[in-house]
């Protein structure tokens, strides 16, 4: 986490002006994603709706909001075998990335009760009235 890095993101948020912010679940493995995530954090301090998504590095992730994705996941998968030096990694489970992404899929939509989700933390989600 550092000034430049938040300074960046503010900017992007001035710029776009979000509904709402997605960023990477803050505890990780990988440190790139816990820099991103706390300067994010730092950045949307003001921000009101501001949720935490699943990495295949994050620990501990336990979410309470869900989105049924069943009707993109395809869609999912077509783009993250776009990022072929992720996608062609050897992972200790065995389990390619797409296998993987499919996988979380599937249990998280056991966990909303749908065939197919990605779950979210909320850091702050302030309701519309």
């Amino acid at each position: 986490m550092g000034k430049e890095l938040i300074g960046k993101i503010e900017d992007a948020i001035k710029g776009s002006g979000p509904d709402i912010i997605f960023v990477n679940y803050p505890k990780d493995s990988h440190q790139d994603h816990r820099a991103l995530a706390e300067s994010t954090v730092v950045a949307a301090r003001y921000c009101k709706k501001v949720l935490f998504y699943e990495d295949y590095t994050s620990i501990g992730f336990n979410p309470g909001t869900f989105v049924d994705i069943e009707n993109v996941l395809d869609k999912k998968v077509e783009l993250l075998k776009c990022h072929t030096s992720q996608v062609e990694r050897n992972y200790p489970t065995g389990l390619d990335m797409v296998e993987s992404v499919r996988a979380v899929a599937n249990f998280r939509g056991f966990q909303a009760k749908v065939k197919y989700a990605e779950g979210f933390s909320a850091l702050r989600y302030l309701l519309d009235e």
